[in-house]
């Protein structure tokens, strides 16, 4: 009970160091009424596991501080939270831990981590400055009864339609990628490889599947916004989606050039210099090319295998189906 105690005080210490960095004043319009609780088995667990290990504040409850009331938000359930806040631990923070060590992880990781249990449009999470994540929709992703890996990590069907998910994991290493460009910047040439593809806002009009993506060498839709966004997704979606994916993309990003130098050839030209112009432009050139740099950044800005990664992760989320995610250790 004593150390209980100190868990609680030092839990309420981290609490008001993180609020009373925010310049940001509660609404007096606000329909969330922040009420003072006991704490229970999963704060004392966050204090040990997250604040103390990793100095994260992880928040499973509604605060007025981090939330836009634009939103009807709805807190996650106790029982998503502390699945959640295993499921993260396991496969994203211990994956780091693995590839670089905990201080690393320690050092670079999003300090506030905020779940709330309902949608907000169709986004999956978001994430400000590198020092917050924000996760959403965790009541309908975290599903006790039957949890997939899928649901975890999204899934990119490759078999022709071009439809796109995305999910929590995804979104999480996607946001931890920013932190290391923002921390060592990307090599100039990385923009260079598609600066012509990249159309900022208009990313979700431009390409309205991720075919269309695809065939301008573009790893998926929101990848075509900004060079710092694909480098981000193209490393997300390795890690989390597997080599068997990324594959798949290749040889759906030819298909439209491969169908123009049929038709071509059909019609019976035959400049070399014309063919050649196409062949080298290949959509899987570009992003084999701008893969190529990410490993190269990686391993010597940050001494880190991209292929060790993914494998660690791929073991972890795999032992998520038979791991107790709703006791805590």
């Amino acid at each position: 009970m004593k150390t209980r105690k100190i868990y609680w005080m030092l839990f309420l210490f981290v609490g008001l160091v993180f609020t009373s960095c925010s310049g940001d004043s509660l609404d007096s319009q606000s329909v969330i009424t922040e009420t003072s609780s006991s704490p229970n088995e999963l704060d004392f667990w966050l204090v040990k596991n997250y604040v103390q290990t990793y100095n994260v504040d992880f928040k499973y409850r509604i605060d007025n501080r981090e939330n836009n009331y634009s939103y009807s938000l709805t807190p996650v359930t106790y029982e998503r939270g502390v699945a959640f806040a295993k499921i993260l631990m396991h496969t994203w923070l211990k994956t780091y831990d693995e590839v670089k060590g905990q201080e690393f992880t320690q050092t670079y990781i999003p300090k506030n981590i905020v779940c709330i249990g309902s949608k907000q449009g169709n986004t999956v999470g978001e994430a400000e400055g590198g020092v917050k994540i924000t996760f959403f929709n965790l009541n309908e992703r975290i599903n006790l009864d039957n949890l997939t890996v899928e649901s975890l990590t999204g899934k990119t069907d490759t078999t022709g339609n071009g439809n796109e998910e995305s999910a929590s994991l995804k979104t999480a290493f996607h946001e931890f990628s920013h932190i290391l460009h923002q921390n060592k910047a990307l090599p100039e040439d990385f923009s260079l490889v598609s600066d012509k593809d990249y159309v900022g806002g208009d990313w979700d009009t431009f390409y309205k599947n991720p075919i269309d993506a695809w065939s301008k060498g573009i790893i998926s839709k929101y990848a075509g916004s900004s060079p710092n966004e694909d480098f981000a997704e193209m490393i997300a979606l390795y890690v989390t989606r597997g080599p068997a994916m990324w594959s798949a993309v290749l040889k759906k990003a030819d298909q439209q050039t491969d169908k123009l130098l049929d038709a071509l050839r059909l019609a019976g030209v035959t400049d070399a210099t014309v063919l050649a112009k196409i062949e080298a432009d290949r959509p899987s050139i570009k992003l084999t090319t701008k893969m190529s740099k990410i490993r190269s950044y990686l391993k010597n800005s940050w001494n880190i295998e991209l292929d060790e990664m993914q494998a660690i992760f791929y073991r972890r989320v795999n032992e998520l189906p038979e791991m107790d995610l709703t006791n805590l250790d």
